[in-house]
């Protein structure tokens, strides 16, 4: 991948994915056309030191990025990559441990084929309800950070001089990954967080001989209605 690429796909890091396309092909494109011009004036082939100039004075990705967002933006550039992460990894811990609950719930209930089609849209209305709880409060923190945090906070990164040499020390986007202790720590604090103020999300119910029966994440049982509590 050569520099105009990795720089490319630097700033894209920092879009909303819907648009992220259009404009990393929108950039490549001005940058080859403006290096093409750089590499006729100068009358030799295009090198790394006018890359390296044309990225530089094409400015940071971070402010790159946030050029091509709106001005008055919920949660800015500088967090938004962090954002989205936490939204990644809560949801897939969300969907993983909706899915077990869902599975142990029907393993040990032995359901109809109606009263599993029950369990399984109130299950899934469940979930989406849920999903949407979390989204909301993920906004409402980052929301709050964005205006608390001070404006050195935020800034700090962008008030340095980028050098586009750094570029060279970035690992391709098809083989970027979280190294596995930092994505160990956030799946754990992501899980502790559900388990802890969502628990409500992983409750399953099904029905028979016309009681409702509700198993948790806890693989708890317990009957609501006129009948005594079932452990």
């Amino acid at each position: 991948m050569n520099l105009i690429d990795t720089y490319v796909s630097e700033v894209g890091r920092h879009l909303p994915q819907k648009s992220r396309a259009d404009i990393e092909a929108e950039m490549r494109s001005v940058l080859e056309d403006m290096l093409d011009e750089r590499s006729k004036k100068a009358g030799k082939p295009a090198d790394d030191e006018m890359v390296f100039d044309l990225l530089k004075e094409y400015g940071a990705p971070e402010k790159v990025a946030a050029s091509y967002l709106p001005e008055r933006h919920l949660i800015g550039p500088q967090l938004f990559p962090l954002f989205m992460l936490v939204v990644k990894i809560v949801f897939s811990v969300l969907g993983i441990m909706a899915l077990i609950g869902f599975g142990i719930a029907v393993a040990t209930t032995g359901v109809t084929s109606q009263a599993f089609l029950e369990l399984l849209g109130k299950s899934i209305l469940q979930a989406a309800g849920g999903a949407i709880q979390v989204f909301g409060n993920i906004v409402l923190v980052f929301a709050i950070l964005q205006r608390v945090l001070p404006a050195s906070e935020l800034k700090d990164e962008e008030s340095r001089e980028w050098e586009p040499r750094s570029l060279l020390k970035i690992t391709p986007p098809d083989r970027v990954g979280i190294p596995g202790p930092v994505f160990e720590i956030l799946l754990n604090f992501a899980a502790i967080l559900v388990f802890n103020f969502y628990p409500q999300l992983f409750n399953f119910g099904y029905s028979a001989n016309s009681l409702w029966f509700i198993a948790s994440s806890e693989i708890t049982k317990h009957q609501i209605g006129s009948a005594p509590l079932l452990s």
